[in-house]
């Protein structure tokens, strides 16, 4: 693989997660990067945020095959980027680090259900249901 190759899929990662993860307003830095290529071009990147993020809340338990036909997506509109403007790579490359700091540092929501008494349920005597934040290790 090389480095423009890494450069691509790191950044399509990223930004599918933080699309995925709610963290859109600092993905929404990324149509700028294709300003190089014109202002249609980044009006069309903004609107394939916004596509991407409304596909991956509509994926329901398709989510898995949507993040990777997202990620694929990406990876194709930053290597035409790349491809045209390989002095870009820089920004991209601090792009996707910003957006990867960002998400490490979002607290992360863990779902623990402690059930007692047999077949009880949630609902049943002894039943726990606990929610917390929790940085991901």
């Amino acid at each position: 693989m090389n480095v423009p190759d890494t450069v691509e899929t790191e950044f399509a990662k990223v930004v599918v997660q933080a699309a995925a993860s709610g963290m859109i307003a600092l993905a929404k830095k990324l149509p700028a990067l294709f300003r190089r290529q014109g202002f249609r071009r980044e009006e069309f990147v903004a609107a394939e945020l916004e596509r991407t993020r409304a596909s991956l809340l509509a994926a329901g338990e398709d989510d898995g095959r949507q993040l990777v036909r997202q990620e694929a997506a990406w990876e194709v509109l930053v290597r035409g980027l790349l491809t045209e403007h390989p002095d870009a790579a820089a920004e991209v490359s601090a792009l996707s680090a910003e957006i990867r700091a960002a998400l490490s540092a979002a607290p992360r929501t863990v779902y623990q259900q402690y059930v007692s008494g047999g077949s009880a349920g949630a609902q049943g005597p002894g039943a726990t249901a606990v929610v917390y934040h929790r940085p991901e290790a």
